[in-house]
């Protein structure tokens, strides 16, 4: 694939939201193939669409499981330090990094609200290695990022990142959510290039709330329900 969007969930999850993904994508007539790894291996109890493929997690990354089967045990006090349940959007992400040259990682906690035009896409991260949303007196909004996989500095970043897993060092972490492993990642390649996104025309990167929302770029285009907003129409947040 040129172009692709990722995205991870099991069947609880896409009954209590994910299902909202899937719909949207194929009531605003998407044009870029959407990618869902899953925890099943009967990929029919999903919606079938030309442009949906779905992959067995546990099938395509196998050393997610030794992570889960040798953490799952950890006493968790809150979601900041909830490794596993995290886990899954980054060996996903890996699992995903040769499937075509620059993925979308989207979570599945979002809509999408119209069709993106084609061109959006290049736009969004141009030919740098990343796009995202920073927020430095926070971490990273990973809820929606580009990579260029197409790089070879990308493909090395996936290697790291998935190394603070399979050795266990995101709990060396000052958190344990992927925000804080992709932000400890990504600082070990200063060579990078990356295309910045944030709210507001001059790109306010000192706020840290819902960036995606408010963001003249992606708001039109997808809305990011997470937490108590998944039970609401449209994030409050959302640009006018």
């Amino acid at each position: 694939m040129d172009t692709f969007f990722l995205t991870t969930f099991n069947k609880r999850l896409y009954d209590e939201y994910a299902k909202n993904l899937i719909n949207t994508y194929i009531e605003t007539k998407q044009t870029v193939p959407l990618v869902c790894f899953v925890e099943e291996d009967d990929t029919s109890i999903y919606p079938q669409h030309d442009n949906i493929y779905y992959y067995n997690l546990f099938n395509e990354v196998p050393r997610i499981k030794k992570f889960i089967d040798r953490n799952k045990g950890r006493k968790v006090t809150s979601y900041m330090n909830d490794a596993v349940r995290f886990c899954y959007k980054v060996y996903a992400q890996y699992g995903a990094k040769d499937l075509g040259k620059k993925m979308f990682y989207i979570d599945s906690d979002c809509i999408f609200r119209k069709q993106i035009p084609e061109d959006w896409y290049d736009e969004f991260i141009g030919d740098c290695d990343f796009s995202y949303y920073p927020r430095p007196s926070y971490y990273t909004e990973t809820g929606f990022i580009a990579f260029n996989c197409e790089n070879d500095l990308v493909q090395n970043f996936f290697e790291s990142y998935i190394g603070a897993y399979d050795t266990d060092a995101i709990y060396k972490m000052r958190s344990q959510v992927d925000c804080i492993a992709f932000d400890e990642t990504v600082r070990q390649y200063p060579n990078r290039t990356e295309r910045l996104h944030g709210p507001g025309d001059n790109l306010d990167l000192c706020y840290h709330r819902h960036v995606m929302a408010r963001c003249p770029v992606l708001s039109p285009y997808v809305d990011h329900r997470k937490g108590n907003r998944k039970f609401q129409q449209n994030s409050p947040e959302l640009l006018k």
